[in-house]
């Protein structure tokens, strides 16, 4: 049976009474001092007391987490603010290419104060009954690392053997406190506090688990928890979940790690575990492989990777140091044997730091291992992608042979639409209303007629069936966008047309009169200086030769047009009247004139200005016919080669989706380079 706790001492019982002054006594000095001392004793009896309540109620507080407390600020030094900035910076642009638990513990890490978490994982070959030794197996060996050899067994460490809540095999997790300190009645883990001098210096966290492991587990580039070093050092524990027994699986992610295998066969499944490894194996710097080998007899039994230790021995030699001091030789002896001084020199290792504003050297790996992972996991699922940009990237020659021939045969009856549709406008009744004749009546028409022809005759079945042949090489994946599209060549006319015309083009009346028909279809440049021209509109995804043409020569010769058939009416009126005028002052003013001679100089003067309208407005119908035959013909090929080079030449097209995903890892990259800017700086 064991002992019955003391009786509680309550702070009500402990009263300090004062003395009663209405008994006038004397009292000796030696019988003054021995009272003092007494009260002085009695005083430190209750501080003891209610700090040690104290003391429970802040471990009982500490047990149940509170959201204050789960969300408490950390507290980062000045010198690692930057690295801490970096980190944030990593957990926010490389969220899907990082093992996010242990960003996270690296990011709390940072704080001096948070405790260093060490794992002890057994594993076996699989079998249940080699997973129940091999669990029974890490509780021992935690048992003798953070054991006191210079007092008596506690009851924690009872407690850590199995002796008590441990024999189910699940996780446990060993804390610094003391063993009064109550625990949670449901907590995610078995927690236990041990008042053990390793654990208080070092501020360490021991969680003791067993590994479950399969041959050969690959990571993929999608799964970045997955893989041999993430489920090593990122454990997963069952944990009950309700008061049915049904567990759940939670991951705690580690500084370090010791796998603890039993026997010869656990290294053989442990190869099998980490064959994927190649030669490269796991970071010796946080995990390190122990054997547990009864009988071992070799005086060193460590390597870079693995260590042997005999749990039997060490145990047998702890037991000896404690039944007496003076088996103090055999138990160093024995100690020294067991592997055991080896397994915890690297346990301890790099677990303080030189100063309080200093990294720890086991932070410094584990953030310069998030960082190597998070860089390697952005490189495999570029490859990826660029893997499968290639193989979308393949495009059939029958694709391309098919595509090319519908190409051809647009571009042949587009030519004979250009033809056919433009005789046939310039042949129809409302193209010979604008003779020059018949311009007095109809010079307010010109506009309206040749608009009709652009926008009825010229080139619109063409612009449909090529708005038909861009959804085919679309459809084919081939990268085609309507910048590339319209080419080069169409820059000038592109940007001519971008600007909004808030105004009509003017121009110089001497200039418009003296114009050549050539001169009256170039582009006003001190209008495009000027933003005068309106803006051809979006970007379609197909070819916009046709529409952009068309709309130059609308803004341009149409205007022009219009605007030379009203100075040729008003100049031809203007001769008309001014030589009447002459012809009629002549005859008045000289007698000597005849009718037939001042009419003679007023008929010269209409003959000369119908025949100059004539001339020039002819002229300029022939121009714009030619003008406009020319420009489609232009249009069709550029069109036509614009597209020939997109299928010949072109890619598949990325998608938005790989276009977004090329963004994130640029992102993310950068946020890696930081971290490892800052990690520099900081230094170990």
């Amino acid at each position: 049976m064991p002992p019955r706790p003391p009786p509680r001492l309550f702070l009500s019982s402990l009263e300090l009474k004062k003395p009663n002054k209405s008994i006038n006594n004397f009292t000796c000095l030696s019988c003054t001092l021995i009272r003092a001392i007494a009260r002085l004793s009695l005083q430190n009896r209750v501080s003891h007391l209610q700090s040690l309540r104290l003391r429970k109620q802040y471990r009982y507080a500490s047990t149940f987490a509170s959201p204050a407390t789960i969300n408490k600020p950390l507290d980062i030094p000045v010198g690692l603010r930057e690295l801490y900035r970096a980190l944030e910076g990593l957990k926010r642009d490389a969220a899907g290419y990082s093992n996010l638990s242990r960003l996270q513990l690296a990011l709390k890490g940072l704080d001096g104060r948070v405790a260093v978490r060490v794992a002890v994982l057994g594993f076996g070959d699989g079998r249940e009954k080699e997973r129940e030794g091999s669990a029974a197996a890490a509780r021992r060996l935690v048992r003798l690392v953070c054991a006191d050899a210079l007092k008596e067994k506690g009851v924690w460490e009872g407690i850590v053997e199995g002796g008590e809540g441990g024999e189910d095999g699940r996780g446990l997790l060993l804390r610094f406190g003391e063993e009064t300190d109550i625990p949670a009645s449901n907590p995610l883990l078995q927690t236990i506090h041990a008042p053990s001098r390793i654990l208080e210096s070092h501020n360490l966290e021991i969680l003791v688990a067993t590994l479950r492991i399969a041959p050969s587990p690959i990571s993929t580039p999608g799964d970045v928890g997955g893989g041999v070093q993430d489920s090593v050092l990122v454990p997963a524990v069952e944990t009950p979940t309700s008061s049915s027994g049904r567990f759940s699986q939670v991951t705690y992610p580690m500084h370090k790690t010791i796998l603890l295998g039993e026997g010869a066969k656990s290294l053989i499944a442990y190869g099998k575990f980490t064959a994927s490894l190649g030669d490269q194996g796991l970071p010796a710097d946080t995990v390190k492989l122990a054997v547990n080998i009864p009988g071992l007899q070799m005086d060193v039994q460590e390597s870079n990777q693995l260590v042997a230790v005999d749990l039997d021995l060490a145990e047998r030699s702890l037991a000896l140091f404690r039944e007496s001091l003076s088996n103090a030789v055999l138990y160093e002896e024995g100690w020294y044997k067991s592997g055991m001084p080896a397994l915890s020199e690297w346990l301890l290792s790099g677990t303080t730091a030189s100063s309080p504003s200093t990294l720890k050297p086991t932070v410094h790996n584990l953030i310069s291992s998030v960082v190597e992972d998070t860089a390697h996991q952005i490189d495999i699922a570029a490859r990826e992608a660029l893997t499968q940009s290639s193989k979308a990237s393949s495009i059939s020659e029958s694709t391309r042979a098919s595509l090319l021939a519908t190409l051809s045969s647009w571009a042949e009856k587009s030519h004979t639409e250009l033809r056919d549709q433009l005789d046939t406008a310039f042949a129809s009744a409302h193209w010979r209303r604008l003779k020059w004749y018949k311009l007095f009546w109809r010079v307010d028409d010109v506009s309206m007629i040749t608009s009709e022809i652009l926008e009825r005759r010229w080139l619109t079945e063409s612009e449909q069936s090529l708005i038909f042949l861009a959804g085919r090489v679309a459809g084919a994946g081939i990268l085609a966008p309507a910048a590339g599209i319209v080419g080069e060549d169409m820059a000038d006319i592109t940007a001519f047309l971008a600007k909004k015309n808030e105004k009509q083009i003017k121009r110089e009346e001497d200039a418009v009169l003296s114009a050549r028909p050539i001169d009256l279809f170039k582009a006003d440049v001190d209008a495009v200086d000027e933003g005068t021209i309106s803006p051809i509109g979006e970007i379609t995804p197909w070819p916009m030769h046709i529409p952009i043409t068309r709309r130059y020569l609308a803004a341009e010769t149409v205007s022009s047009m219009q605007a030379l058939a009203q100075k040729l009416v008003l100049q031809t009126l203007s001769t008309t009247s001014l030589t009447a005028a002459i012809s009629a002052l002549a005859y008045v003013s000289v007698s000597s004139t005849s009718l037939y001679e001042a009419g003679a100089v007023a008929a010269f003067g209409f003959v000369l200005s119908l025949k100059r309208m004539q001339n020039k407005w002819e002229g300029a119908r022939e121009y714009w016919e030619r003008e406009v035959r020319e420009e489609g013909r232009k249009a069709l090929k550029e069109t036509e080669e614009g597209v020939r080079g997109v299928v010949l030449g072109g890619e598949r097209e990325v998608g938005v989706a790989d276009r977004e995903g090329n963004e994130d890892r640029e992102a993310a990259r950068k946020a890696v380079e930081r971290v490892r800017e800052a990690l520099e700086r900081v230094g170990k």
